[in-house]
């Protein structure tokens, strides 16, 4: 629900209109004790993932309900009127989700505080194909190897870790790859893990983490739809200049893919 909440936070928050009335009282779940009105709660009421004869496609149908409560009836219809407007339909990407469509199916009013309720708007969304790539790294690595959980694609978080060792994972370049299929579209992306440890001889410290995330990586292929090989390109090893102990190891993967060219 985090990714459908962050999108539905900047649709309802972003045009001038919505802000003026909502500002940015947009809430998961229910509305906060004694809220400043008009406000919004979202809450996921049921999620459909597609299914394909081989491999899921990765498209997800959720039903979203939105409680709109205003400080008056008119005002609680006049923010649902608004939210109409730019939900209804709404196709594209926002804070990294692909959204295919917005339907409304059903709406009402609730009378304890007389205000209407929008029920069900359905979300369907899909992630780029590299999103899911890299979601899936980050999944398949935690906890996986002596890193633990420290397994991170923010560089804030990946670098604030008071215990070693570390894996942040970076995205790179995501290029055409030869001999594409008409209507798709054969691509392969660079991504590096950079693994930080410390030890009496600091890249040696690195090698038990690599060792363990490369097995652990060999099923990707596997998991991923559209994935069909990882390779590891190359290994880098650096020292870090304010802590002689640290070793950096910086391993390069080439991810390929295939996705339909339409798609992300």
């Amino acid at each position: 629900m985090a990714m459908i909440g962050s999108a539905l936070f900047a649709l309802l928050t972003g045009p001038p209109a919505l802000r003026q009335l909502l500002e940015s009282r947009v809430y998961p779940l229910r509305l906060p004790p004694e809220p400043q009105l008009p406000a919004v709660a979202y809450q996921l009421i049921g999620e459909t993932r597609a299914r394909g004869p081989r491999r899921n496609p990765g498209l997800v149908t959720s039903r979203v309900q939105l409680s709109i409560v205003g400080r008056h009836y008119d005002e609680a219809h006049l923010l649902a009127s608004l939210i109409r407007q730019q939900l209804s339909r709404y196709r594209g990407q926002i804070v990294g989700l692909d959204i295919r469509d917005m339907q409304e199916t059903d709406s009402h009013d609730q009378d304890d505080v007389q205000a209407p309720h929008l029920l069900a708007y359905r979300l369907e969304t899909a992630m780029s194909h590299i999103e899911t790539i890299m979601q899936q790294l980050e999944q398949t690595l935690s906890g996986q190897t002596p890193a633990g959980p420290r397994i991170s694609r923010s560089l804030e978080r990946g670098y604030s870790y008071d215990d070693f060792p570390v894996i942040v994972l970076h995205q790179h370049n995501d290029l055409p790859a030869e001999g594409s299929p008409l209507g798709m579209a054969y691509r392969q992306l660079q991504v590096e893990l950079e693994i930080l440890a410390e030890g009496d001889t600091p890249h040696a410290a690195c090698d038990p983490v690599l060792s363990a995330a490369h097995l652990a990586l060999q099923p990707l292929p596997v998991k991923l739809p559209g994935c069909h090989s990882l390779v590891l390109d190359s290994l880098q090893w650096e020292y870090d200049e304010d802590n002689p102990a640290l070793g950096i190891c910086r391993a390069h993967y080439r991810i390929h893919y295939r996705r339909p060219e339409a798609e992300l």
